[in-house]
């Protein structure tokens, strides 16, 4: 018997290291529009709790209904199969924008009559049923619409949540990108991660970083990501003895608030770490509404040349205002709730008198917020106004 090559004996490593590897080898098959909208409607089928925002357009959902009457076969929707409360249930990883613009356009199939939730616009080859709604589409055309076969590619039972999770990642790496609060809903699902996604659509905090109070959340999903940008500085305790320490950071932009979302999300955090972040952020948004009232950190009018402009003319959540809030969230997150509501009012002057329509104080501030390594000026800034203001710190205080 011949000796081995060295390039075969790689070779047999090789394929020893892959037959290690546990492959979950997905399943397709055909479903109708019917058949889908039903179990949909039964609540059978369901979109991941990691799934994107819905984004289209109408136009973007109508060249989806006119592509299947056309009988254009659209991409394939990607599934798998998760137990809830005793039920397995298939959920959607992929095809959110296509299962629901088909939802939203019939509606409950079994209300034939019932207009779904948009018109048909923009259709090219279709141009006389620009208008429509799907109930006024003749019958026949309805029943043909109805018949036309999706495709679904399935993971079997027992799939590893992870490995879907790594399937969507995949999927998602070209195309639209996926913001950051998308990818973070897509790379993580712990109970801490939660958290931080309903405090993020707390009203108050809405309107303080700018959505005045409406839930505007917009394509990057601020909302989350400044949720999570404070989280990291709250539970990371980053100002200590006066000096910020976020530098750590791994490349990439993001990666920082990733990192901290990262070993918060897998290794799940306890109750106690849950309750302690929820009272502080809570805390601190109710503070912070007591002293800049409906300001907050985007202010209204710019008059006073405080705070900047972006390119559509909206206050931006960027340099000053994005140290301001930094700033301002953390500080409140360890003020003692009594010395502020005792010193409101001398919060609010050194504040709005002082600092943001005194152009030279501004000023000042406004340069510490041109990168990360000005962070120990602005915070020690806010610090000292805070404290010369009568606010009592003392967890953080304890760290001087």
């Amino acid at each position: 018997m011949s000796k081995m090559t060295k390039k075969e004996q790689e070779k047999l490593e090789l394929e020893k290291q892959f037959e290690a590897i546990t492959v979950y080898q997905p399943f397709s098959y055909d479903v109708t529009i019917r058949d889908m909208l039903n179990q949909l409607e039964n609540d059978a089928i369901n979109k991941a709790d990691f799934q994107r925002e819905f984004r289209w357009t109408d136009k973007d959902k109508s060249a989806l209904i006119e592509s299947l009457l056309l009988g254009y076969a659209p991409p394939c929707l990607f599934a798998y199969e998760e137990k809830e409360n005793g039920v397995w249930k298939i959920k959607f990883h992929d095809g959110l924008q296509r299962s629901n613009s088909i939802w939203k356009f019939v509606g409950n199939v079994n209300e034939p009559n019932k207009k779904g939730s948009f018109k048909l616009k923009g259709l090219e080859k279709l141009p006389f049923l620009n208008g429509k709604f799907f109930c006024d589409l003749p019958y026949s055309m309805q029943q043909e619409f109805l018949n036309r076969k999706l495709t679904i590619v399935q993971y079997p039972k027992g799939t590893p949540k992870s490995v879907i999770r790594e399937h969507f990642k995949r999927l998602n790496i070209k195309g639209i990108p996926l913001s950051i609060g998308e990818t973070f809903r897509g790379s993580y699902n712990s109970s801490y991660y939660k958290l931080l996604s309903k405090l993020s659509n707390n009203a108050d905090f809405l309107a303080a970083i700018g959505t005045k109070g409406q839930g505007k959340k917009k394509n990057e999903l601020a909302h989350e990501k400044m949720a999570m940008y404070w989280a990291t500085l709250y539970n990371d305790r980053v100002w200590k003895n006066g000096v910020v320490n976020y530098q750590n950071k791994p490349e990439g932009n993001g990666g920082w608030i990733e990192k901290h979302m990262a070993h918060f999300s897998e290794n799940e955090a306890d109750g106690a770490i849950l309750r302690e972040t929820e009272d502080a952020f809570n805390k601190s948004v109710k503070l912070n509404k007591l002293i800049l009232g409906n300001s907050y950190f985007r202010k209204p009018k710019i008059e006073d040349g405080a705070f900047i402009l972006d390119e559509n003319g909206e206050i931006a959540l960027a340099n000053t205002n994005n140290g301001f809030f930094e700033c301002m969230m953390y500080f409140m997150s360890f003020a003692d709730e009594k010395s502020v509501i005792e010193n409101q009012n001398i919060i609010k002057n050194a504040i709005f008198n002082g600092m943001r329509n005194t152009p030279s104080v501004f000023e000042e501030f406004n340069k510490a917020n041109q990168n990360a390594k000005s962070a120990n000026i602005r915070f020690n800034f806010i610090y000292d106004v805070l404290k010369r203001c009568g606010v009592v710190f003392d967890e953080i205080d304890e760290q001087m």
